[in-house]
């Protein structure tokens, strides 16, 4: 049986990123699941290491930046779509995502895939649960709309990254004691 091959789109891929550093441990990992993985984001450090079965995109900014990320995520998926180069889109946290790339998978026969962990209820997020044909969660509380469509895997949190602060750290005085060992 042959491996799959995964589209994703996120919003950050850098290690070093304060909030979104993990994901790019997520994509390698899952990057070594699957036959092919190529990854868009609006940021990508360009030197984040890329696994040898991967390739990682930035889409650009600059004026009209919205429409031109837009139109370069569209474009991008479209040729490897044409070129029956994915197997299914996975989104990550931004319901848009999924708006704009679900249509063109479903043209496709390639399904659609939204990963979503936070207690917000958008009219994007509507409009992605009838696009997409599943939707992941970590928690019954991270998808709040009850939909057929959602499935709980749980958290996937790397406690090797995040671990207590030592007490010279601490001494900055504008941090909780609570997170303090």
């Amino acid at each position: 049986m042959r491996r799959l091959r995964v589209f994703c789109i996120t919003q950050v891929i850098d290690p070093e990123h304060t909030y979104l550093g993990f994901m790019h441990g997520w994509l390698t990992a899952l990057a070594a699941r699957v036959e092919r993985f190529e990854a868009v984001a609006l940021e990508v450090n360009p030197k984040a290491p890329v696994p040898e079965n991967a390739g990682f995109h930035a889409l650009p900014g600059g004026p009209l930046r919205a429409l031109r990320r837009g139109l370069a995520l569209e474009s991008l998926l479209l040729s490897r779509l044409w070129q029956r180069r994915v197997d299914v889109i996975f989104q990550h946290m931004c319901p848009i995502y999924a708006n704009l790339t679900a249509p063109l998978g479903h043209w496709f026969g390639v399904p659609s895939v939204l990963w979503y962990a936070h207690p917000a209820v958008t009219p994007e997020l509507h409009t992605a649960l009838r696009r997409v044909d599943a939707v992941a969660t970590s928690t019954p509380e991270g998808m709040p709309l009850d939909d057929p469509k959602a499935h709980v895997l749980c958290q996937g949190i790397d406690t090797e990254r995040f671990s207590p602060l030592d007490q010279a750290e601490c001494s900055v005085g504008s941090l909780p004691a609570r997170i303090c060992t």
